[in-house]
């Protein structure tokens, strides 16, 4: 080493091998110099340094407000200053949160209920795993999320509604504190306000909107109560939206097909026939169109989506196949 007060790395003057070990710190950047008896000193730097894993700092138990959905915006750090990114890969509650792989920021899909908690555990505790990566090596950190109750000041009697019904009614608004009035208006505001209406004191999906739960699973609402004294009273509202299975859709229709008279037949439905957004797996079957059996020359093998069989003369014409 350059300087006497650092570490000696002995070698083997035969093999080349270390006969002694120097660990460097991160940010080091360490110059060796070789000495040979003998022979004037050599210097050179080395062109590999063994590459840091990043880390994750902080703390490991986050706390955050029901109905809100920001967690918190997690720090990486890497002794290389190598770029980070992040993504969830493990937790039992991994599917109710979303990551921003260059900054960081983590945060719940749908503003969790506290008197509603829909982790695994069902005790407002939700678990998380998150990995920072430098491109090279990775870090996993297991995180805990914990939901605090809130004094809510206004009360709805319903907060889920099933996807894909225009003007669903959602629930009926009140107020818990009695010292507040009974003489109450409500008004909704928010991004999400403008797909619903208020009846009275019951919040409806506007008659021209129907939820999809592919494409927004919840809707977040500010409720605001106004009593008779003008004195008001806030409250966040997440209506959250169920997912119903819905049937398959034709997405590529089938061309006709031809064969001749005592000659197989041998036709596949492609895979790409039918689409589900729901990503269920998909079963097949065949009837003539009037919902009748084949004939019985032609089969169909549900698990190909194979049709098959030879056509004799008597067989000669069209018919029509529904799949």
């Amino acid at each position: 080493m350059t300087e006497l007060d650092q570490a000696l790395l002995f070698l083997d003057a035969t093999t080349g091998n270390p006969l002694s070990e120097t660990t460097f710190g991160p940010g080091d950047t360490p110059s060796i110099t070789v000495v040979r008896i003998g022979d004037t000193n050599q210097s050179f730097d080395p062109t590999a340094i063994t590459d840091h894993a990043p880390i994750l700092t902080g703390k490991t138990t986050l706390n955050i407000d029901e109905n809100e959905t920001v967690v918190s915006t997690l720090v990486g750090k890497d002794a290389d200053g190598d770029t980070l990114t992040y993504s969830i890969t493990g937790g039992v509650d991994k599917d109710l949160f979303t990551i921003d792989a260059n900054t960081g920021a983590l945060s719940f899909i749908a503003g969790p209920d506290y008197e509603d908690p829909t982790d695994s555990g069902g005790d407002n505790l939700y678990d998380v795993e998150i990995t920072v990566s430098d491109g090279t090596n990775t870090t996993a950190q297991a995180l805990t999320i914990s939901v605090a109750d809130l004094n809510e000041k206004i009360a709805i009697t319903n907060k889920l509604i099933n996807e894909n019904t225009a003007g669903a009614t959602v629930g009926d608004l009140s107020i818990i504190d009695t010292d507040f009035g009974t003489e109450v208006t409500y008004a909704l505001s928010g991004d999400d306000a403008t797909y619903f209406v208020l009846d009275g004191s019951t919040i409806k999906l506007k008659s021209d909107v129907s939820a999809d739960f592919e494409t927004q699973s919840s809707y977040t609402l500010t409720v605001t109560a106004t009593n008779s004294a003008g004195e008001t009273a806030e409250e966040k509202v997440v209506v959250k939206i169920a997912n119903v299975n819905e049937t398959p859709v034709l997405a590529t229709a089938l061309t006709n097909q031809s064969n001749d008279e005592d000659s197989a037949l041998s036709f596949t439905i492609p895979i790409t026939t039918f689409t589900d957004v729901d990503g269920d797996t998909l079963t097949y079957s065949a009837t003539l169109s009037d919902g009748s059996a084949l004939p019985s020359w032609l089969s169909f093998n549900t698990s190909t989506r194979v049709f098959t069989g030879t056509p004799l003369n008597a067989n000669v014409g069209a018919i029509s196949v529904k799949v």
